[in-house]
């Protein structure tokens, strides 16, 4: 039967649908460490249908899960710079991530879903365009992340890829091919900026590798679906 969610808790998040298609991915500047020292170089990937969530997972959203299948709620909710019921989650570990999304009958997307999502079929470096500038401030030496949905929005309808938190994927991290590709296990792929974060960081090509079981105030996730 469905799961029915109180408003009050927070309804399960909105998916917009990514098309079949090729996407640009990759950074046209990958061999230049001053802007990313581990981008992919630029390749054409033929990625199938999937919906993700428009925006992060909320602390409300995250709460009513925990209480629901009594897993620990994150240190950080006892923050009062990180507990905001609009404010992404933060604190949990990737496997953390991967139970609130099955729990739901969802998953983390892989990093190629993540960025083909972000570009949207333009391969925009930027949630915004191809450049720096036109997108919302940074808030870099703010407090805390600002609440979902206030850091902008894609072509797609897809809200904080550069200005929210980080976020967990699937995928075990693998260096960049000129580093000889290699595969670090026990870390997986975060993609996107976090409000911490500014300049090329914000590139929706930005990638980097954490610990699985590390628990980060500025990382988080977004959950998708695939096409029924």
């Amino acid at each position: 039967s469905a799961i029915r969610i109180p408003e009050l808790m927070g309804a399960l998040t909105v998916t917009k649908m990514v098309s079949t298609g090729r996407h640009r991915l990759g950074d046209p500047d990958y061999m230049d460490r001053t802007i990313t020292w581990d981008a992919m170089p630029p390749f054409d990937k033929s990625i199938k249908s999937f919906h993700i969530e428009i925006h992060e997972v909320t602390v409300d959203q995250y709460l009513y899960f925990a209480k629901q299948t009594g897993r620990q709620m994150p240190e950080f909710h006892l923050d009062p710079f990180f507990s905001g019921k609009s404010q992404p989650i933060v604190g949990v570990s990737w496997e953390d991530a991967c139970a609130y999304c099955a729990y739901y009958g969802r998953r983390l997307p892989t990093e190629l879903e993540w960025e083909a999502a972000g570009r949207t079929a333009q391969g925009t470096l930027y949630p915004w365009g191809t450049s720096e500038q036109g997108g919302l401030p940074s808030q870099q030496g703010a407090d805390k992340p600002p609440t979902v949905k206030s850091g902008g929005k894609n072509s797609t309808g897809i809200y904080d890829l550069s200005n929210g938190v980080s976020e967990w994927c699937q995928d075990v991290y693998r260096s960049s091919p000129r580093f000889g590709d290699q595969t670090f296990d026990g870390m997986r792929v975060v993609r996107g900026a976090s409000w911490r974060d500014g300049g090329l960081m914000r590139r929706l090509t930005y990638r980097r590798g954490l610990d699985e079981m590390g628990k980060f105030s500025n990382v988080g996730f977004r959950c998708v679906k695939k096409v029924q």
